[in-house]
This record gives C-alpha cells, sequence and structure tokens, in this order.
C-alpha cells in the first residue's frame, strides 16, 4: 500500500466539503418534497423506505441547509469529524429525496467520499482544527503516512468505478452493436429533444464514421481508466482525459456532471505543490535569523518515533463496505438505485423514435390544443422535466396524470393555455416522437389514448 501525506488527503477533504456546500440535488430534493405524493416513485430499496414516511418540505429544507452548512465547515475543517458525520446523514436523507421523482440523479459518489472522510484523518493539516490544536499547544498527531495513503486509494477505486461500469455495460447490454450501428447518432437525438431542441454547434450526428470512432473512444477510455491509475504519467493523462471527456458529453448531450470533475483533485500530489509555493515564499521574504532556539539533542524527540495508526482498521472498514456496495451495484447494473448505484450506462440501443405523454385540452365547443411540452419550457430543468413525464408515463394511473396536470399548471406558459380552455377536458396521449432533427415538426406516431379527465377551472 502507497504512503502518502496528510496535505493531499487535506485538499481531497476542501474539495468534497464545497461540493456538498453547492450540491444542486439538495435543492431538487426540496423541489420533489412539494410535488405530490401520487407523483413520488422509487425502484430503489432505500427510496421505498422514504415513501413510506411522510415528506415534509420543511424538514427536507432544513435538512438541506444543514447540508450545506455542514460542507462549509468540512472543507475549512473546523470540527471536521462532527461536520463529516451530520453533513453525510442529512445529505443521505435529502438526497435520497431528490431521487424520487421518476429517475435516479448520480450524485452518488459524494455521500461515499463524506462517508470515507468521515472516518479518515482528512483533518490534521490545512485544516482550523489543526491550527487550534497548535495553538492551545497541544501535543500534533505523529501518524504513520499509510492513514493517509490508505482513504486516498480507496477513493480512486471508488472514482475507477464510476466509469469502469458503465463501459462494461455498454458491451454488455448492446455489444458491439453499441459502437458500430447508428447508436450514438440517436442517443443525441434523444438527448437532444430533451433539452428542448438545442442543438450543438458541431453536429457531429452528420457523419457516421466519426460517430463511430467516438462511441469506439468512450468504451476504451471507460473500461481502460483503472489502468490509467496505476502509473504516475499515465494517472496525469486520465484526468485530462476525463476532463475532455465530459466537456464532450457537455457541449453533445448538455450532461454536465460538474459534480463530479473536481472529484479528479484526489489524483493529484497536492503537498508538492504546497512545498513550492512555500519555498517561493520564502526566497521573497527578507531573511531574518529564527527566534527559536535550535533542538537540543540531548532533550527527547517532541513526537514518539512509533507511529500511529488507529484509524487504519476503520478506514479498511469503511472501504470495504463502500467497495462491495459500488462493486454489486456495478456489477448487476443497478442504475436506478440509492445510496449505492452503477453511473449512467447508456447501454440499450436507442431507437428513431421517443415515447412521451402529450396533454390535449378541448374546450366546450369542441376546440383543441396541445399543452406546451415541458422540456421545451426554458424556465423548467429538461431532463428532470423528462423523466417525471416517463414516471407518470409508467405509473397510468388517473391519479397520477391528474397530479401531473396539476404540477404542470403551476407554470405560467401552461397556465395561461389551460385558462382559454376551462371548462373542458384534458386527454392524456402516449406517442412516439421522432428524434431526428430534421423530422421534430413531424406529428407523432402511435397515439395511444390513455384517459380523458375533466378540466375545471382555476379558482
Amino acid at each position: 500500500m502507497h504512503k502518502d501525506s496528510a496535505e493531499n488527503l487535506a485538499a481531497f477533504r476542501v474539495v468534497i466539503g464545497v461540493l456538498l456546500f453547492g450540491c444542486a440535488d439538495l435543492w431538487h430534493g426540496v423541489a420533489v418534497a412539494q410535488l405530490p405524493p401520487s407523483l413520488r416513485t422509487s425502484s430503489s430499496w432505500f427510496g421505498n423506505q422514504l415513501l413510506a414516511w411522510p415528506i415534509s418540505p420543511h424538514l427536507v429544507m432544513a435538512l438541506a441547509y444543514l447540508a450545506a452548512a455542514m460542507g462549509v465547515l468540512v472543507a475549512i475543517g473546523l470540527w471536521t469529524r462532527l461536520a463529516l458525520v451530520v453533513g453525510t446523514l442529512s445529505a443521505l436523507y435529502v438526497l435520497g429525496i431528490s431521487q424520487l421523482a421518476g429517475s435516479v440523479w448520480h450524485s452518488h459518489h459524494l455521500l461515499w467520499f463524506l462517508a470515507l472522510l468521515t472516518v479518515s484523518p482528512c483533518a490534521d493539516s490545512w485544516s482550523l482544527d489543526s491550527l487550534l490544536r497548535k495553538r492551545s499547544n497541544q501535543t500534533q498527531y505523529n501518524r504513520d503516512p499509510l492513514c493517509y495513503g490508505l482513504p486516498i486509494r480507496l477513493a480512486w477505486i471508488l472514482l475507477a468505478a464510476i466509469l469502469f461500469f458503465p463501459g462494461l455495460w455498454k458491451l454488455r447490454g448492446g455489444g458491439l452493436a453499441w459502437i458500430v450501428s447508428d447508436n450514438l447518432r440517436n442517443q443525441l437525438h434523444w438527448k437532444w429533444v430533451q433539452n428542448g431542441g438545442v442543438l450543438p454547434w458541431l453536429r457531429i450526428d452528420r457523419y457516421p464514421v466519426l460517430c463511430k470512432l467516438l462511441a469506439a473512444s468512450v468504451v476504451c477510455f471507460e473500461l481502460g481508466f483503472p489502468l490509467l491509475l496505476l502509473n504516475k504519467r499515465l494517472r496525469i493523462m486520465a484526468v485530462g482525459l476525463a476532463l475532455l471527456f465530459h466537456l464532450g458529453t457537455w457541449h453533445l448531450m448538455q450532461i454536465s456532471f460538474t459534480i463530479l470533475w473536481p472529484c479528479y483533485a484526489v489524483l493529484f500530489k497536492w503537498k508538492g505543490v504546497w512545498e513550492w509555493l512555500r519555498r517561493t515564499r520564502q526566497r521573497s521574504a527578507p531573511h531574518t535569523e529564527s527566534a527559536h532556539p535550535k533542538d537540543d539533542p540531548s532533550q527527547p524527540p517532541k513526537h514518539p518515533l512509533s507511529k500511529d495508526r488507529s484509524t487504519l482498521l476503520p478506514t479498511i472498514t469503511m472501504g470495504f463496505l463502500l467497495i462491495l456496495g459500488v462493486g454489486l451495484s456495478g456489477w448487476r447494473g443497478w442504475t436506478q438505485s440509492y445510496p449505492f448505484a452503477c453511473y449512467p450506462t447508456f447501454q440499450h440501443l436507442a431507437g428513431e423514435a421517443m415515447p412521451a405523454l402529450l396533454l390535449t385540452v378541448e374546450d366546450r365547443n369542441g376546440r383543441t390544443q396541445e399543452l406546451p411540452r415541458p422540456w421545451t419550457i426554458p424556465e423548467v430543468h429538461s431532463s428532470r422535466a423528462v423523466a417525471l413525464m416517463w414516471s407518470v408515463l409508467r405509473q397510468k394511473s388517473p391519479q397520477a396524470l391528474a397530479a401531473y396536470l396539476t404540477t404542470l399548471r403551476q407554470n405560467p406558459v401552461v397556465a395561461e393555455v389551460v385558462r382559454t380552455s376551462c371548462p373542458g377536458r384534458v386527454h392524456f396521449d402516449r406517442v412516439l416522437l421522432p428524434v431526428k432533427p430534421e423530422l421534430w415538426h413531424s406529428p407523432p406516431t402511435q397515439r395511444q389514448r390513455l384517459v380523458t379527465l375533466p378540466l375545471p377551472c382555476p379558482p
């Protein structure tokens, strides 16, 4: 096992604290808590436990603020152990609530890393805790460097699993057809529809060969990422390729995944950067003789020669549990589970049409008008709107459909269309939408009427 420094582990702690503070999924959890209960659903054991209890928007909001506050304390290293425990538990609940609106949003790694840091000596450096301990003349920790290296390497394994298993499932689910067919082109078209019809400036879908090369590159990168971490120089290349991969998915598919980008900081040696900055500062400062007397060799050392390894067993235990959960969910391809999940695989071969739920209002005179599709409304988050729509489409119950209409009517654009058509009725149809950009204005196909409900006027 490689040894490491307190500074490298502390830098990772700072990154995770900042990510917890700025995690947008915390506030999505508040929005989900405000949905009608009939719209909340889950396919994971943890989510089903949450659904079994009343969900209070005020409690979820309070815990979201608490988790964000704990992120600040973790980043600055104040009451670090307590902040990590409270932050992990509060984020576990709030992020669990955010998964109940039709799909799982993969910020699981934030919980994994928080739990790992909870049992690590991550506050021994670059923290207010260590500064206060030093100023109060308390004995400083004298840990074995292995205590810092072990949680860092465990974080590497978890980071590698995030990328490796999606690559594995692309081949297990679609085989070579995932690469050599028109699958990637269709995957892009699906995402462009879901993103409200926004097209990237580089239309690689017009170049079939380029799409296939890009698909092969994605699979090779995801499968090869763990191997690149074994070598120091290749590790730097792995970070560059990962950032290039994320930039590509952001541009082509509007999948930013920015909550993962900073986590690659755990792959760098920050102690070397810190020492370089300190040497630069010392060279630029005027030379003065130290006011502290030199150590008397006849005196015993300040620290015992034996190195403290007390944190190794808790770290090993937590690391084993985390790797077991991540490995099992990744091997089984559980993309919709929580708090362990396989990250999005896109393993299924995409077709040229996308299922959708369309709502058409009919006034008392028989005039009909389709309600605006939520993913085309700028104020609505497209991916989450589509996930909620698909969730309601799977349920097909009149209660869920009525609650979905109530939720849509909260948007001013939809409310205006409803106002001009009520009293009347609303038709819920399952359709297939062509995803090719040139066919976006074509009428939907395979229209299936699910239910027709009355459309009362708002009070």
